[in-house]
């Protein structure tokens, strides 16, 4: 549990809202967090955060990255990480790690089923486009267009 407590610590001093482990590994995020030795298999850990504040620009986004990404290697030690700003991603990208994920960490409960349903929505009306998109690609590409 001390883990659990370090990235509490880590999440409240970089104002993140929430904390998702997504990927094929993310069940493996939990485990280390409650103090259960799980075998590193080369491959890293998906983390994505939403923040509390918005994201600053610039050459203080990158060093707030750098601080992040620092502070949580230490706790998801051995595994190497994969850090995500997701508000800089798709809807249908933040969708994904939302709803093949689990939340590590928020800062409210009310907070996080509001983004999570924002979120959601977003992607779900973006998907169809999207999939249409992708469908006429593929109908081009087999058409040697």
């Amino acid at each position: 549990m001390e883990r659990f407590f370090q990235l509490k610590k880590v999440c409240q001093k970089y104002n993140i809202r929430i904390l998702y482990a997504f990927g094929s590994n993310y069940d493996k995020a939990k485990k280390i967090l409650h103090g259960a030795k799980v075998e590193d298999n080369y491959s890293d850990l998906d983390i994505g955060v939403v923040f509390l504040k918005e994201l600053p620009r610039g050459r203080s986004r990158t060093i707030l990255y750098s601080e992040i990404y620092n502070d949580l290697e230490d706790i998801f030690n051995p595994f190497p990480l994969d850090l995500v700003f997701l508000e800089e991603n798709h809807s249908v990208f933040q969708s994904q790690a939302i709803l093949q994920g689990e939340v590590l960490y928020f800062a409210d409960e009310k907070e996080k089923e509001e983004y999570e349903e924002r979120i959601l929505a977003r992607a779900f009306d973006f998907k169809y486009h999207l999939d249409k998109f992708y469908e006429e690609m593929l109908e081009e590409l087999q058409d040697g267009k």
